[in-house]
Parts: C-alpha cells; structure tokens; sequence
C-alpha cells in the first residue's frame, strides 16, 4: 500500500506578478485527472487512521492555512465526491489576528526581496541551514524566509514585518483577514464534515520554541477548533514542516495532546509501516512537485 499526499497553499485565478505563487482551479483540476491517471484513488482524513483498510494507490489532498481560496476548492471535490483535508491555523479565526507569513506573502508581492534583506543584512545565517528548510527556489527568497522565521526572535520578526507590512497595506488588519481567510461559518461547515485538521494557532516553526509555547500552540488550536466544530480534532500539519520546525520534541508533545496524524513537508510517498509506526511523520509532496505540476518529480520516479 503506497499513500501519496499532496498540500496546497495557493488556489487561485489571478496572482500578483512576483511574491504569491500557486495554480488556478483548472491546473487544479488537471492534476487531480493525472492523479486519477496514475491509478490511485482519493481518500479521506478519516479514512487514513485506517490504514489496511486503504486502496493499494491511495492519494490524500491536504491545504494549509485556512485561506479563503480553500471553500471554493472544497465545494469542488465534494461535487467529484472528494473529502480533502484543511488545517486551519486558528488566530485569524478566533483572535482577529492575520498570520504573520501572509503579510509577508503580501509584501512580497509588493516590494523587491533584495531591497528587503538590506534591512536583515546584519543579521548572520549559515547557508546550508536554509537549503535543509528550503531546499528549492530562488537563493535570496529562501533566505529571507530563513532569516525571518528561523533566526529572528518573535518579536524582532514581529516588528520588522509589521513594519513592511502597514508600509505597504493600506486597509486594516480586520480587513485583510477577511480577504485572505475562510470565515467563520466555512470552517464550521468543514469541520463537521471531519474535514478539518491543526495548523497550529499563529503559524510558528515549532520546532524553534519553548515546551511551554509548543504545547500552547498546539493544545490551543485543537481546543479551539474542537469547541468551534463541536467535533473531535486529531490531525495535525507542523507549519513549514521541515526538519528546521519539526523534531522529536514536537512530534512528542503532539502525540501528548492528542494528535494521531501529523504531516511534515519531506518528499515522499507513504507506506503501510510509515503509517502504522511514524504516524506524525508523515511525508508530503507539494503541488509543484507531483503529478501534473510545474516540476513533476514523481513521473520521473
């Protein structure tokens, strides 16, 4: 039994010229036709807790962050009779607070990436450490994330996008959560579908964080989401998923709060054992890199 897991960010028809990337609906749907292709069937969250009792080809869609792009593909597979799974991450829906990796999506958008790592060109890094947590793409955007999100302190991170951001965002935060995100009643619907899973509650590499802010965010948004969707929450997807944000000590805490299901970004296809032994270590591919995408890697496996 293989299980071939894909994630999602980005699903839209019209993106930005630089710093938003992603496919539209019909890219989408051209995937899913060469997946179909390839012999394997779609299967659901729940429906993997179960593992022999999976098709031999399976393939589950995962799509993080809870973004407003997301209902729409939703409401599409369940037309086709496709259940894919979303991880939400909870500060946008309950706190009123936009996730600090989609402002800097947007000033990415709007500002050139060499003009902003001026501002961090103080600030040390060791190269082969990005390449390890993003090992594909442009040299200077990888480094900038890595910068930001791995060797900045929360609140010198915290400061700095803020900065760009209202610098560059002319609306209010409100009103930005509301273009980005799914709201509340869409969330609900998912949920109790059992569509749902954790994505954390204010998107941070875990990994890079005390015990006590590990537990936090990960306790926190399974509550929240568990009290909001009156339905149990027991999948988790660690936000940016490299073996930067996610290690033993994280995928420990995990299992302690009750999650059985965890999905990092390591490429790769899923066995029975994987599922039945290293259940929150399980491997992803993105959109770009399977079947149908822009660096198809899997047909030439």
């Amino acid at each position: 039994m293989e299980l071939l897991v894909i994630t999602y960010h980005y699903i839209r028809e019209v993106f930005p010229e630089k710093g938003l990337y992603g496919i539209t609906s019909e890219q989408f749907l051209n995937q899913i036709d060469k997946i179909r292709e390839q012999g394997y069937e779609f299967v659901s969250l729940e429906a993997i807790k179960k593992p022999k009792n999976l098709p031999q080809k399976s393939c589950l869609l995962t799509f993080d962050d809870g973004l407003k792009d997301h209902y729409k593909i939703y409401r599409i597979l369940k037309e086709k009779g496709i259940w894919g799974a979303f991880f939400i991450s909870t500060d946008p829906l309950f706190n009123e607070t936009a996730l600090q990796v989609h402002k800097m999506h947007y000033i990415l958008s709007q500002c050139d990436v060499k003009e902003l790592l001026e501002d961090l060109k103080d600030i040390p890094y060791i190269l082969s450490l990005v390449r390890k947590q993003y090992p594909w793409g442009e040299e200077k955007m990888a480094i900038l994330k890595y910068i930001l999100y791995f060797e900045l302190s929360e609140h010198q991170r915290n400061n700095i996008i803020n900065t760009w951001f209202y610098e560059n965002y002319k609306g209010s935060e409100q009103e930005f959560i509301k273009e980005w995100y799914m709201p509340p009643n869409q969330v609900k619907e998912l949920g109790q579908k059992g569509c749902i899973g954790a994505h954390t509650q204010t998107h941070r590499a875990l990994a890079t964080l005390s015990l006590e802010e590990i537990s936090q965010e990960v306790r926190g948004s399974k509550r929240e989401l568990e009290l909001f969707t009156k339905q149990s929450v027991s999948s988790i997807s660690y936000p940016f998923g490299g073996p930067t944000a996610v290690n033993d000590t994280v995928i420990r805490i995990c299992k302690e709060q009750g999650f059985s299901i965890g999905f990092t970004i390591e490429k790769g296809i899923n066995t029975l054992k994987d599922l039945q032994q290293t259940p929150l270590q399980l491997k992803r591919y993105d959109t770009i890199n399977t079947y149908g995408g822009k660096y198809d890697e899997l047909s030439r496996i």
